[in-house]
């Protein structure tokens, strides 16, 4: 009981942890590397509590972020990729035993409660994107993404001033 208790507390205070829009650090984020003048790599790695969904929306926001930084309005995916890491977590089994000494009668009567080993397995999921910086929608066949549109609602869905 003392277990299950454990792990519903634990929950409870990590399901708001979802990896936050931040430079990359223990809870997950972001790295962007620049390749040319209009060129990124953006990489958002997410913890056990993030969806690949919210990371591929990380990984464009960061972009739009960049497109609205370097004075473009928009940006095109050219290159992306969704990568899965599982984490196992690997508790060993435990045993306790509670004893009880019945002076009067001269008796001992013990317990001995085992609780068996546990694994549990987590994921943590990573977006990379490419993307190219662009002034003007001149290409067909590409889809282009509004920076500003882009960075407005992902934020708003997800919470971010």
């Amino acid at each position: 009981m003392r277990r299950l208790l454990l792990a519903f507390v634990a929950s409870v205070s990590l399901a708001a942890c979802a990896s936050p829009y931040q430079p990359a650090g223990f809870r997950g984020g972001f790295t962007d590397t620049q390749i040319n003048a209009q060129t990124f790599e953006i990489t958002f790695g997410g913890n056990a509590f993030t969806s690949s969904t919210q990371t591929g929306n990380m990984a464009l926001l960061r972009a739009s972020d960049i497109a609205l930084a370097n004075g473009y309005p928009y940006f095109v995916v050219v290159d992306k990729s969704t990568d899965i890491t599982n984490v196992i977590l690997s508790t060993p089994g435990t045993a306790q035993t509670n004893g009880q000494y019945n002076a009067f009668s001269g008796t001992y009567r013990a317990t001995t409660t085992y609780r068996g080993p546990s694994t549990d397995v987590y994921e943590k999921p990573t977006s990379r994107i490419v993307i190219v910086l662009t002034k003007d929608q001149s290409y067909q066949g590409v889809t282009y993404y509004d920076a500003a549109l882009v960075n407005k609602s992902l934020k708003a869905s997800y919470g971010i001033k």
